[in-house]
């Protein structure tokens, strides 16, 4: 859901659509650092970004490798453990690229409610506006 709500806060802040993000040079992953890849999307996460505009049904977890980390410009993890075990793919002075989406981090609703969800996505939307922030900023520059 994550990658996704960036992709629509970054899109609605540009006034233009998701698809054409990547043409404009915007890379934007979802990767996972407990996924091994190939999962679904969950019945609720497509439901509540189906709520959003947004077509999660086709989704495919990936795993996170470490070259994924390196090569980004900024990482955005939802926990403490996926900080720590991303941080741990860096050098130490690179660490600050890694930050947790909201102080604290968000839990995985993995199982639980679609309005836990509902409630998950509304966190990580709000959390994510710093990001687009910077994200612009950098590149005005």
């Amino acid at each position: 859901m994550a990658a996704a709500l960036f992709k629509i806060e970054l899109a609605s802040r540009l006034g233009v659509g998701v698809r054409e993000l990547e043409s404009m040079g915007f890379q934007i992953y979802s990767a996972g650092t407990a996924s091994f890849g190939g999962g679904r999307a969950s019945a609720e996460a497509v439901q509540v970004m189906k709520e959003k505009g947004y077509d999660l049904s086709r989704h495919v977890s990936k795993g996170i490798v470490p070259e994924m980390v390196e090569n980004a410009d900024m990482v955005i993890a939802m926990g403490h453990g996926h900080l720590r075990e991303l941080q741990n793919m860096l050098p130490a002075d690179e660490h600050g690229k890694v930050e947790l989406v909201i102080p604290g981090g968000i839990g995985d609703p993995i199982g639980q409610s679609v309005d836990v969800y509902r409630m998950t996505a509304e966190k990580i939307r709000r959390g994510l506006g710093r990001f687009v922030d910077k994200l612009l900023s950098n590149n005005q520059t």
